[in-house]
C-alpha cells in the first residue's frame, strides 16, 4: 500500500546549512561540519534557499504522488554512515488537520497508528540516509513497516500549511548539526484550457472560440446537416461524461424558433421537448467526453433515449446568432464555462437559379 506521506514537501526545498561551533575550550579546536544539499521532485531540482521557508505548490489531485530526492549534496567532512531521522514539529491544530486527512484514506488501523506517531513527532517522518558519502531520502512510514530503502514520497493533495521538520546529522569528525526544514505547502490554482472548432458535414466552419462560428445554409426544408468537432484541445483532459449546453435566447428569438418548430406538425410530446430547449430549461446539445475524445450529441434525441445521436441542424433553420453555454470539468478538478456562438446565414442563390 502506498505511503502517502509527507508533506515533507521538501519538494520545493533546497537546504543549505552550516554547523555553528560551540565555545571552544582553551587549547582545543571544536570540530565543524558543513552540509549543503538541494532537493529534487520527480527528478527535477526545486528552488529554495536557507534561511526562510520553502514553498511547494501542488494541484491537489488525490492519488497523485511525487518522489523526493537529493542532488548536489556536499558534506565536509562526509556524514557518518547511518539513517538520520527527521520528525515533524506540528502545533495541535496542524496535528488535527493531518489526522483528519489520513483518516479519510481508509487505511487499516496499523497504518493509522503509525502515521499518528509521525504526526505527533514521536516517529520519524523521513530519514536522510548516508552511505559512503552518498545521500538520499527515505520514507519514514515505509521504513517503520520494514522497507528501509523506499524513496520519500508525498501526496499531491497534501493539506496546505507550513510544516517544520527537525533532525540531527553527524560528521565523520564527530561534529553534529541540528537541521530545521520549514516547508509552506500551497495549492496551484486549478485551470482548464479548452478550445475546439465546429464542423458542418465534416467540413471545418470559419470561426473560433470564444467568437462565433459561421454556418451558411441553403434554406431547403427537409435537408439535415451534421455538426461535429475538430481540433479539440483540453488541458488537462475533460472528465469523461456528457456536458449539457443550453440555448440562451432572447424573447424574440424564442418566439421565432417556436413558430418554426410549431409549423413542423410534430406530436405534442416532441413540441414540449423542443420548447424546453428553446426556453433554455433542457440541453440543446451535449459535448461528450470519453478518454480524451470529444463529440457532439443531439439534445432532442438524447431526451428520448438516443444518447449518442450526432447533432443535426436543418438546412432551413432560422437565420440568426445563437448562443449556447455549458460548463466543462477537467481531470484536475478545474471547471470552465464555455460559450459557443453559431451564426446561421443563408447562402445567396445564384442569379438565374431557382
Amino acid at each position: 500500500m502506498k505511503k502517502v506521506v509527507l508533506a515533507l514537501m521538501l519538494c520545493l526545498v533546497a537546504v543549505s546549512l552550516i554547523a555553528v561551533p560551540a565555545m571552544a575550550m582553551p587549547g582545543k579546536t571544536h570540530p565543524k561540519l558543513f552540509f549543503s544539499t538541494f532537493v529534487t521532485c520527480d527528478g527535477v531540482q526545486v528552488p529554495g534557499a536557507v534561511p526562510g521557508c520553502f514553498i511547494i505548490k501542488t494541484e491537489g489531485v488525490a492519488g497523485k504522488m511525487h518522489t523526493l530526492g537529493l542532488k548536489g549534496t556536499v558534506a565536509k567532512p562526509a556524514l557518518a554512515d547511518g539513517d538520520y531521522a527527521f520528525t515533524l514539529k506540528a502545533p495541535p491544530a496542524q496535528q488535527a488537520a493531518l489526522t483528519t486527512y489520513f483518516a479519510a484514506k481508509g487505511w487499516p488501523q496499523t497504518y493509522l497508528d503509525q502515521i499518528t506517531k509521525e504526526i505527533k513527532g514521536t516517529a520519524p517522518f523521513f530519514y536522510l540516509k548516508a552511505s559512503g558519502g552518498t545521500y538520499n531520502l527515505t520514507d519514514g512510514f515505509k521504513y517503520a513497516l520494514g522497507d528501509t530503502s523506499a524513496p520519500l514520497v508525498m501526496d499531491d493533495d497534501y493539506p496546505v500549511g507550513t510544516y517544520c521538520y527537525q533532525g540531527t546529522i553527524k560528521g565523520t569528525n564527530g561534529a553534529s548539526l541540528n537541521l530545521s526544514v520549514i516547508l509552506k505547502v500551497q495549492r496551484i490554482p486549478k485551470v482548464l484550457f479548452f478550445t475546439t472548432s465546429v464542423t458542418y458535414d465534416g467540413v471545418k466552419l470559419p470561426g473560433s472560440l470564444p467568437c462565433c462560428f459561421i454556418l451558411k445554409t441553403g434554406g431547403k426544408a427537409g435537408t439535415m446537416h451534421t455538426l461535429g468537432l475538430t481540433g479539440t484541445v483540453a488541458k488537462p483532459d475533460l472528465v469523461d461524461g456528457d456536458y449539457a449546453f443550453t440555448l440562451l435566447a432572447p424573447p424574440a428569438q424564442q418566439a421565432a424558433l417556436t413558430s418554426y418548430f410549431g409549423a413542423k406538425g410534430w406530436p405534442q410530446t416532441y413540441l414540449d421537448q423542443i420548447t424546453k430547449e428553446i426556453n433554455g430549461t433542457a440541453p440543446f446539445f451535449y459535448l461528450k467526453a470519453s478518454g480524451g475524445a470529444y463529440t457532439l450529441a443531439d439534445g432532442f434525441k438524447y431526451a428520448f433515449g438516443d444518447t449518442s445521436a450526432p447533432l443535426l441542424i436543418d438546412d432551413d433553420y432560422p437565420v440568426g446568432t445563437y448562443c449556447y453555454q455549458g460548463t466543462l470539468k477537467g481531470t484536475n478538478g478545474a471547471t470552465k464555462m464555455v460559450t459557443v456562438k453559431l451564426k446561421v446565414q443563408r447562402v445567396p442563390v445564384a442569379k438565374g437559379k431557382k
